[in-house]
């Protein structure tokens, strides 16, 4: 078990040995988790969210249109190794 100082203003000093253990660097983001016993920091997971214009939303609804154009490319590829 690790020991951790808080700073002024709530800051908290992981050690170094569990930052690289847990591969925590400078920036990166943690969740500070309430729990019945205490507290529990550990590394966010961030998964990047991709916002669409209306006319990019439109193409998910044409039927099979960008599927063709990636199966299309696909052949090509796979018939010059043939």
């Amino acid at each position: 078990m690790e020991s951790a100082k808080v700073g002024k203003r709530g800051a908290i000093v992981v050690p170094a040995k569990l930052r690289r253990r847990f591969g925590i660097e400078d920036g990166t983001v943690v969740i500070a988790e309430e729990r019945e016993d205490g507290i529990l920091i550990r590394p966010a997971v961030l998964v990047p969210i991709e916002r669409y214009i209306p006319e990019r939303k439109v193409e998910f609804f044409s039927p099979m249109r960008p599927l063709v154009r990636i199966t299309a490319k696909h052949e090509k590829k796979s018939r010059s190794w043939a």
